[in-house]
């Protein structure tokens, strides 16, 4: 909770020693989040907030989380983006559920998904200021995106902008495929044969694998 507390109080631009107690800190996190007027925390990874996961830290970080939202002199909005061990924090306490709208992004699919994963490809060039040929913008490489994702909705994101960048460090205004192999290429470390952006029955790939080459 502590490392927690340090984290939040770098990202508001101030910094104390290690050895303070758990409450000074927070304290101090309150009086930072008050006097910066912040509305928003976002905690990534927040299934790490119990990681340990024993009764007593699923208590006081549920109790954390409902002093920052329920402070009488500036109460915070809390965001909590993680894995499902997150729905641990959350079920522990009550009054915490209740305070929290929840969202579960849940398994992508080519069939069911194809459509919205082009759309969003679409968008996000735009927001780029990047083209996309019509041979690329395909329901064929949202397919091939969602599976190289392994159906994650996050991943999806991650290697369209990783795609983008590619683009832009070759220099060119247009996405094409070529940008979404070389993007799955130096995220996964695998090589052509295991890319299911290069090989036509891409399903026999395994997109959780890391590092899978041709034996030669």
């Amino acid at each position: 909770m502590t490392l927690v507390g340090h984290s939040l109080l770098r990202a508001l631009g101030f910094q104390i020693s290690s050895e303070r107690q758990a409450w000074y800190i927070w304290d101090l996190v309150r009086h930072h989040l008050r006097e910066r007027k912040v509305l928003f925390v976002h905690l990534d990874e927040a299934q790490d907030l119990a990681s340990r996961g024993t009764k007593h830290e699923l208590r006081a970080v549920a109790a954390m989380l409902k002093t920052l939202m329920t402070d009488a002199d500036w109460p915070v909005s809390i965001i909590l983006s993680g894995t499902t061990e997150l729905e641990d924090i959350l079920n522990h306490d009550p009054q915490l559920a209740r305070r929290m709208k929840t969202i579960h992004f849940g398994p992508l699919s080519g069939v069911g998904h194809a459509d919205d994963v082009l759309s969003l490809v679409e968008a996000y060039c735009r927001r780029g200021e990047l083209m996309i040929d019509e041979e690329t913008a395909t329901i064929e490489l949202a397919e091939r995106l969602i599976h190289a994702a392994a159906n994650q909705f996050g991943l999806v994101i991650e290697l369209t902008l990783a795609a983008m960048e590619q683009a832009y460090l070759s220099g060119n205004e247009m996405l094409s495929m070529r940008h979404f192999v070389e993007a799955y290429a130096q995220r996964s470390g695998s090589d052509d044969a295991f890319n299911p952006f290069v090989i036509p029955d891409y399903h026999r790939i395994d997109a959780r694998q890391v590092f899978v080459r041709e034996l030669h």
